[in-house]
Formats: structure tokens, C-alpha cells, sequence
């Protein structure tokens, strides 16, 4: 029997991101162009109302990112519980998910001790029957245990683990802090990009001007 735990995909979030990266560079430019115009003659009577609507707009797209990054982490195979702590049994079920072998282990070897204890009360049985009986109740018990672990287990991973709204708020916080990592890194990769483009095209007007130079003292 195969069980798997799903998980989020980081590629699709980064995916997600660059998308909105590029939809951010387009408003941005429309803003550029609304500035323009308003830059014009007759225009600046609309000014603040233009700035009110760009601000308004950010933020509306500010709580646009932080549902998709919630709708990603409800989507992800977990169960959301209110409030800011998990109940017992939630913890239970959560730990019941993550090790069942642990829980397997520590049901099922005292529970084969306690068989072979109650075996060895009976005098009239030698040893190697005890074993016996104590190896087939055993086993029986291991293998109920084994099964019920196992089925509770499929459950919880076909329904999710529990976490609390406390738990999301914190994930969404460290999938924005990851979206600003990225957003200052691409802005900076831009600026190193400008600066090198604005450095080849100096050398290249150097060039340019040398080659005019030479060039009028040949003529001389």
C-alpha cells in the first residue's frame, strides 16, 4: 500500500509570482502614462483624484496576492481549524498521521508483554506452548493495531492534516516575504542590467569620438 503526503509546489507558486511580476510592470507603465497625461495643460485639477485611484489599486491587488496564497495553502491538503491553537484530539490525529510506526511500537510491544505475562500465570502450560500462544495472540493484535493505523492514516491523507488560522496567517506571511525577496532581487538584476547596458553604451560614444578624432587628424 503506497501513501503520500502532498505537498505545496514551490515552482508553481514561483510561477504564479513571475506572472504577477509582469502584470505589476504593466500597471506600472499605464501609471507612467496616466502621469503624462495629467502632466499636461487642464490636467491638474485630476491629479489627486488619479493618485487616490493608483493607491487604491495596490491595494486591491495587495489583497488579491493574499488570497491566492491563501486559496494555495487551503488548497494544499490540510484542514483549517478557528482560532489559534489545536484541540487534543486534532493534535492527536496529527501526530497519528506523521508517525504511525511510533504509535504502532508503543501499543504493540507492551500489548505482546502483557499477552506473554498472562501466559506465563499458567503453570500448567510449559514454556514453549506459552511462546506459542503468546506468538499467535501477538501477531492477531500487531496486525489489527497495524491495519487500524493504516486505514486511519489513508483518511488523513486523503482529508488533510489540522492546522490553525494562525498557522495560515503565518505561512502567507512567509510566502509575501519570499514574493518581496524575489521582487527586490529582480529589481536589483534590473538595475545591474541598466547600469551595464548605460556603461557599453558610454564606451561605445568614447569609441564614436575617438575614432572622430582620429580621423580629423588624418584629414589635417
Amino acid at each position: 500500500m503506497k501513501w503520500q503526503v502532498r505537498r505545496n509546489t514551490p515552482k508553481h507558486m514561483a510561477e504564479w509570482t513571475q506572472q504577477h511580476v509582469l502584470k505589476e510592470h504593466r500597471e506600472q507603465l499605464k501609471r507612467m502614462s496616466t502621469q503624462k497625461i495629467l502632466a499636461q495643460p487642464g490636467m491638474a485639477g485630476q491629479k489627486m483624484i488619479g493618485a487616490t485611484t493608483v493607491g487604491d489599486t495596490n491595494e486591491e491587488q495587495e489583497r488579491e496576492i493574499d488570497a491566492k496564497f491563501r486559496e494555495s495553502i487551503v488548497n494544499s491538503g490540510v484542514r483549517v481549524v478557528p482560532g489559534s491553537s489545536l484541540g487534543v484530539h486534532h493534535k492527536i490525529a496529527n501526530f497519528w498521521q506523521e508517525n504511525p510506526f511510533k504509535i504502532l511500537a508503543g501499543i504493540g510491544i507492551p500489548s505482546v508483554l502483557y499477552i506473554f505475562r498472562g501466559k506465563a500465570g499458567q503453570e500448567h502450560l510449559q514454556m514453549q506452548m506459552k511462546v506459542m500462544h503468546t506468538r499467535v495472540l501477538g501477531q492477531a493484535t500487531v496486525i489489527t493495531m497495524l491495519l487500524t493505523l493504516m486505514g486511519f492514516k489513508e483518511y488523513m491523507d486523503r482529508t488533510g492534516k489540522f492546522i490553525t488560522e494562525s498557522d495560515v496567517e503565518a505561512r502567507v506571511a512567509q510566502m509575501q516575504q519570499s514574493r518581496i525577496e524575489l521582487l527586490n532581487r529582480l529589481q536589483r538584476e534590473k538595475m545591474e542590467h541598466e547600469k551595464v547596458a548605460e556603461q557599453r553604451r558610454k564606451a561605445h560614444e568614447a569609441d564614436l569620438k575617438m575614432r572622430d578624432a582620429k580621423k580629423l587628424l588624418q584629414d589635417a
